[in-house]
């Protein structure tokens, strides 16, 4: 599990959907990806992935929900981040 992954969001994938529309699809994830990953690292403010989830179609609130429920739910886990190049979480030991 990388430290981002209860941050991240999905690509959003719909088998009826054009060629075009899953291009966008991912060019938007991609976008979200970047921004989220900036804001953690200390380059972004929150209000900036808000709005570009906003933009997106995704509920920023209900983003935040589901990223605090997946942080408590490596910590009640027991679990520890190590520093390494995977970015594993390793059960406390």
């Amino acid at each position: 599990m990388d430290l981002y992954d209860p941050f991240m969001t999905w690509v959003d994938h719909n088998p009826d959907m054009s060629r075009s529309d899953r291009r966008r699809a991912v060019e938007d994830y991609l976008t979200r990806d970047d921004l989220i990953r900036a804001y953690l690292e200390g380059g972004a403010y929150l209000d900036e992935v808000g709005d570009c989830l906003a933009e997106q179609g995704i509920d920023p609130l209900a983003w935040g929900a589901a990223a605090i429920e997946g942080v408590s739910a490596i910590i009640d886990g027991g679990t520890v981040y190590v520093t390494n190049e995977t970015g594993l979480f390793l059960p406390r030991g």
